[in-house]
């Protein structure tokens, strides 16, 4: 009677482990990329706020010297505006969208990468070219690119949250995306 415990072969529970990692990279990839966009859209409307307020600054200016007025309501209009635009500096400053959103993408593109890897090590297991201790390394090794990968952006402040409608999206997608790949 043949062995049935071949070198090639991999427990179910390694299976479903790198199954399960390869949605959690696949969550991620879709979670940070959606991250990324919100904050590079909040990059883009503060830029936006801070021109806005720089050039509404030029119309009462404008108007006082042009017209020879030097009322009031010149320096009051000056005066609002320059603290309206030193607020608006401030949250764009402190917010660092900019830095964020690169931060976010990056940190999609390397779970991309890594669910790639996660995908080859679920077809090798699948067409048994690989046997459990191979399976184990490969799993650690992406889990710990991944799990380094995610906690590096508590450094730079963004905020994870993973009951927001970026994260449910996210989920969907990344679910369908595997089930549509792999029968579990």
């Amino acid at each position: 009677m043949p062995d049935t415990t071949d070198s090639y072969l991999v427990s179910d529970q390694t299976r479903r482990e790198v199954w399960e990692r390869c949605h959690g990279a696949e969550y991620a990839e879709r979670y940070y990329q959606l991250l990324g966009n919100r904050y590079l859209k909040r990059h883009r409307w503060w830029q936006f706020a801070t021109i806005s307020l720089g050039g509404g600054a030029v119309v009462p200016a404008a108007v006082a010297v042009f017209s020879g007025t030097n009322g009031a309501w010149v320096g009051a209009a000056l005066g609002l505006v320059g603290v309206m635009l030193a607020a608006v500096s401030v949250v764009s400053l402190v917010g660092d969208f900019a830095r964020k959103a690169s931060v976010a993408t990056a940190v999609a593109q390397t779970c991309a990468r890594a669910a790639r890897d996660l995908r080859d090590l679920l077809s090798a297991i699948d067409l048994e070219q690989i046997d459990e201790t191979a399976a184990r390394a490969g799993l650690a090794k992406l889990a710990t690119l991944l799990e380094s990968e995610t906690y590096s952006t508590v450094a730079v402040g963004i905020q994870v949250d993973n009951a927001d409608a970026d994260s449910e999206k996210a989920e969907r997608e990344a679910r369908a995306h595997l089930e549509s790949m792999y029968a579990t």
